[in-house]
């Protein structure tokens, strides 16, 4: 069985999980393109709500690094379960 460094909470850092990446500003349609595998959605506060699975967690830093370099401000990083993907999709309420 392979092992990975223990990840701040304790977590695996080479498991798969879901996030979401919320960013200040609705990020055009070329740069939602680059980051294939993910999903967009737009809030009416004038947030994105960027999710998909990320494989480990330099793969997450990979994509926050992406962000920083073209000067986006990351509100939020959050890890999805069934519920909260619900509640991030506006499923349920």
């Amino acid at each position: 069985m392979r092992r990975g460094k223990r990840a701040c909470g304790g977590e695996d850092a080479v498991t798969a999980h879901r996030v979401e990446i919320v960013v200040r500003g609705h990020l055009s349609r070329a740069l939602v393109t680059a980051f294939d595998g993910f999903a967009v959605q737009y809030t009416e506060a004038g947030l994105s709500r960027v999710t998909g699975t990320v494989a480990d967690q330099a793969m997450l830093f990979g994509v926050l690094d992406t962000l920083d370099g073209l000067n986006i401000e990351v509100v939020s990083v959050n890890r999805l379960d069934g519920h909260d993907e619900m509640l991030a999709a506006g499923t349920i309420g």
